[in-house]
């Protein structure tokens, strides 16, 4: 589709540098700067919208990969209720996310804000689900039925995922290899339908293995506007939040006194 969602009959190409910026911006979000954030996924059936029900365990998946492990910072509710999983659950979500939060604020070890968010989880904020046909469940002691959540998360994708890309789905424009009969064994092709393939992919298909075209990082916290008004077009880094320091009491009331001279 074109950028007003008409149908167009060719593929468009990611424009540049566009997709760069969207990487950067977060538009495309890695999670590499969520590593310290406690997430509550309060996730149900889409009614047909937008909101993807797979979206959750692409965004785990991605935490995955930043983290190096299974991500502790990520919470996943899945029930029967349209996008919301069910109606009490944004309440209970909330009065959870916020037991987790005081303990994490109570936390002065000298350790960095995700082993905090980690380590100070309570035990009973685990992943669940309710009433799911077709998806078993477990009971966990003190905490009750849980989602066996692998076979929920293949109920759902996007066609790339079924030529190969990963649940983490945030290769928006893939690198490209030649196309081998060899690749798709054992599953064989006549003349023709190879002839098929050819000519639907000219330059190749896929390279899942590597990293998408202009793939990176999102930088968190860019400004767009220099100090004169002008656009910085893709976004500058603003560099790390200001510290307060405290103010000496005989240098505060030397200000003071200057402050009561004006």
């Amino acid at each position: 589709m074109d950028i007003d969602i008409n149908h167009t009959p060719e593929r468009l190409l990611a424009n540049q540098p566009a997709l760069r910026r969207a990487y950067r911006s977060g538009a495309i979000n890695s999670t590499n700067n969520m590593k310290g954030l406690a997430i509550i996924d309060l996730r149900g059936p889409d009614p047909g919208a937008f909101h993807d029900a797979y979206r959750s365990w692409a965004i785990r998946a991605r935490l995955e990969r930043e983290e190096g492990h299974f991500p502790k910072n990520h919470v996943i509710w899945f029930g029967q209720a349209p996008l919301i999983g069910d109606p009490n659950w944004t309440t209970e979500g909330l009065l959870a996310i916020d037991r987790w939060l005081t303990k994490v604020e109570a936390d002065k070890r000298d350790v960095s804000l995700e082993r905090k968010v980690a380590d100070d989880k309570p035990a009973d904020i685990q992943d669940r689900c309710s009433q799911i046909p077709g998806v078993d469940q477990v009971v966990v002691p003190g905490v009750g039925k849980v989602c066996e959540l692998d076979a929920v998360q293949t109920k759902y994708g996007t066609p790339a995922m079924v030529a190969g890309e990963s649940i983490a789905t945030d290769t928006n424009m893939c690198q490209l290899r030649p196309l081998q009969q060899s690749d798709y064994y054992p599953i064989t092709f006549s003349a023709d339908q190879w002839q098929q393939l050819e000519k639907a992919f000219p330059t190749g298909v896929c390279d899942w293995s590597k990293p998408g075209i202009d793939q990176q990082d999102a930088i968190g916290w860019q400004t767009y506007q220099d100090a004169q008004g002008h656009v910085i077009y893709g976004g500058k880094p603003l560099g790390a939040a200001p510290r307060s320091q405290p103010i000496a009491p005989k240098r505060a009331a030397a200000k003071r006194r200057k402050a009561r001279r004006r």
